[in-house]
């Protein structure tokens, strides 16, 4: 307790100090690692088939399996055994440089305070119909995609949120 600590210091005696929790979390993730969960498609209603439904899957392990998906679904387990909750995202990316094609993507969040949902009424946030990712980009390159828009500072942040000021001189 602090005020054990702090007594022990003020006598001028040592005082240890054992985190026994990471050990415990580490145990869940490798549970976790060793055990992965997996998307599940079932065919339900009339026009619903087992053949469409193993397509789907096909195409679904390909998406992971190209978006290197497992980084994605680690570190948002870890994040939800350290913080409570962790986040990943499916995003549809160019296929290549010069392609016109998109594809999807699975990708990861290391930093789940950056994240900004919907207050959702539902466990899980199951109901959540939009959501911000905060993130820092360079004055120039915010000037070039946005041309028309006009920095605003803005002094809403969350609580472990990397950037505290949304508008900086860079």
């Amino acid at each position: 307790a602090p005020a054990d600590a702090q007594a022990r210091a003020a006598e001028g005696r040592h005082c240890i100090t054992e985190n026994r929790l990471p050990t415990f979390a580490n145990q869940i993730t490798n549970d976790q690692r060793q055990n992965r969960p997996s998307i599940v498609i079932s065919p339900m209603g009339d026009k619903a088939s087992k053949k469409d439904a193993k397509i789907l899957r096909g195409m679904i392990r390909a998406i992971e399996r190209d978006s290197s998906a497992d980084v994605s679904y680690d570190t948002a387990f870890q994040s939800a055994v350290h913080n409570g909750w962790g986040y990943a995202r499916i995003l549809s990316e160019w296929e290549a440089e010069k392609s016109l094609d998109k594809v999807l993507c699975i990708r990861p969040i290391f930093n789940p305070m950056n994240v900004y949902l919907d207050p959702a009424r539902t466990p899980f946030m199951l109901d959540a119909a939009w959501g911000f990712l905060s993130e820092m980009l360079p004055k120039d390159e915010f000037e070039r995609e946005h041309p028309d828009a006009h920095m605003t500072p803005w002094g809403e942040t969350g609580i472990g949120d990397d950037e505290r000021d949304w508008v900086t001189d860079e």
